[in-house]
């Protein structure tokens, strides 16, 4: 006997706000319309947060019983992160025809491929069997920024040109920058001149561009011996 096709249908969208204007910490409590985008045509960066939207659809002509979603997020070979489980208090009946979504969240910390898995459970119609079937979609997380640098030193000081270009296959929004030392050192933010001359806290890097960043380290003991 042939096996029933799945009575369940699991979509999975990318949620992303349009990014046609620099960012701005006034503007995070409006609400602001997001795009729903393929899994597979969205470019992931490192640092970004990830937002997910499924949605589990009952395409059988009969209600189907106990149904349940538990997604997980995998990097690598690390261990695996649960984002979101109703296995554990499944839909008690899904009727034909209807659906039920839900929205998970996490941060791209590392580069690398992470593989976002969904495992559906259900009551087989009919028969009241438990069954499983699962979908998994990879995607990559790639740093935004190649950084390069060099360094002179001055007297009692350290003088450290940070050159940071777009590394990603569009333009983006530099907001802020710092460099962080070891302990007894500190960085100040000398200049941040872009390639025609000017200056801002926030830079609109296209494909290729690239910003200098220029600061000075000093000893917090103002010892010269530790900037050695």
């Amino acid at each position: 006997m042939a096996e029933l096709p799945e009575p369940l249908v699991l979509k999975v969208m990318r949620l992303r706000r349009p990014h046609t204007m620099p960012p701005d910490a006034s503007i995070e409590a409006v609400d602001v319309p997001k795009l729903l985008l393929p899994m597979s045509l969205t470019q992931s960066l490192v640092g970004e947060h990830f937002t997910g939207y499924l949605n589990l659809s009952n395409i059988s002509a009969i209600a189907v019983k106990d149904v349940g979603l538990k997604v997980e997020l995998q990097i690598g070979n690390t261990s695996k992160y649960t984002l979101f489980n109703s296995a554990v208090s499944p839909v008690a009946s899904l009727e034909a025809g209807d659906f039920f979504d839900a929205v998970v969240e996490s941060s791209l910390r590392d580069a690398g491929v992470y593989v976002l898995t969904c495992i559906i459970s259900y009551a087989a119609p009919g028969t009241g069997e438990q069954r499983t079937f699962s979908r998994s979609y990879r995607f990559p997380a790639i740093q935004p920024f190649a950084v390069s640098h060099r360094i002179a030193q001055l007297d009692r000081q350290l003088l450290v040109e940070c050159s940071v270009e777009n590394a990603t296959q569009g333009s983006i929004y530099l907001s802020s920058s710092r460099l962080d030392c070891a302990e007894g050192l500190k960085a100040t933010l000398l200049s941040g001149a872009d390639d025609d001359g000017g200056g801002s806290s926030m830079q609109l890097l296209k494909k290729g561009g690239s910003h200098s960043l220029v600061f000075t380290v000093t000893s917090s003991d103002d010892s010269l011996d530790s900037l050695a």
